[in-house]
């Protein structure tokens, strides 16, 4: 669902809340400016009740990601030198740990497979 379409959506429901707790209080005989007045202040915050709602229907840390890439990318766009010596150091310490790991690997987690590797190299 498109946010502003969501938040059209849920101003109109909390409105429906706070006007149908406005009739309910009608109906027992309170004056309509009173009624109001008590209706909002026993519903609370608008703002509260929508923030709470926002985080119980979207998915608020997606949005919140997207934002910090998207801000992210604007200061790597703006910060050009910086974004490439970045995007080097990256590649290069990459690049040198899995060099590393590789010989590592070969060499002492899994050594050569070779039959009788002593008789190849005899140690005195």
């Amino acid at each position: 669902m498109r946010r502003g379409k969501f938040d059209g959506d849920l101003n109109a429901e909390v409105e429906f809340h706070i006007e149908a707790r406005i009739a309910e209080l009608r109906e027992l005989g309170i004056a309509l400016a009173e009624a109001t007045v008590r209706a909002r202040r026993e519903f609370g915050p608008v703002l509260r009740a929508q923030e709470d709602s926002r985080g119980a229907w979207e998915l608020l840390y997606l949005e919140q990601i997207l934002a910090d890439v998207r801000y992210a990318l604007r200061q790597l766009l703006k910060n050009r030198t910086f974004a490439a010596v970045a995007l080097l150091s990256l590649a290069l310490g990459t690049g040198a740990a899995t060099a590393v790991f590789s010989v590592i690997n070969g060499v002492l987690l899994h050594p050569s497979h070779m039959p009788a590797l002593n008789a190849w190299f005899p140690f005195a």
